[in-house]
């Protein structure tokens, strides 16, 4: 069974030497944005599934630790109105938690989350692309994205979408979507 140390032996040797300034993300520290950038060298390069799998999982961890004890906060209890459908319970708490903490990518890209499941696609693209504009290699809000764009009949910009995040996630699980030679 690969571990989490398994990935880390694989992927810091000379990892960071090959990563596009992109996956620096603003108020990063050095140890956290190293972490972060060999977590994504491992999925891009993940040997199958279940290495792939370790990754995404240390990733969505990484994104889900929000930048301080008053932002968690309002992020879990966020999570917690939407785990009994409260979207608007949720939304009170995802605004504030974007008014607070700005440059965090995960308060954007869970609020564009709570506004899709209202079916409010037009809001949780803006947020999409605030995740974007925050973290590039945001395969979540990728997908997102391409389901949004997919659901409103723009199949090209959906499947450029998608492609993106396969990218970055070779073994995305929305990956069954993508149109074979559609471009």
């Amino acid at each position: 069974m690969t571990t989490f140390k398994d990935i880390h032996a694989v992927v810091f040797t000379g990892a960071l030497a090959l990563l596009p300034v992109s996956y620096a993300v603003a108020n990063e520290d050095t140890a956290r944005a190293e972490e972060r950038a060999g977590l994504f060298l491992a999925l891009k390069n993940a040997p199958d599934e279940q290495v792939a799998r370790a990754a995404v999982s240390a990733i969505w961890d990484l994104w889900q630790t929000a930048p301080d004890a008053t932002a968690q906060k309002l992020l879990d209890s966020a999570r917690q109105r939407m785990r009994v459908y409260d979207f608007a319970g949720a939304m009170e708490h995802l605004d504030k938690l974007v008014t607070y903490a700005p440059d965090y990518s995960e308060g954007w890209n869970t609020r564009a989350t709570t506004l899709f499941l209202q079916e409010k696609y037009d809001r949780s693209l803006d947020d999409v692309e605030k995740t974007l504009e925050l973290e590039p290699s945001h395969f979540g809000a990728l997908a997102g994205k391409a389901i949004i764009l997919m659901r409103q009949g723009r199949i090209e910009l959906s499947q450029k979408a998608l492609r993106q995040a396969v990218d970055v996630n070779p073994y995305l699980q929305e990956r069954s979507l993508l149109i074979k030679d559609f471009e």
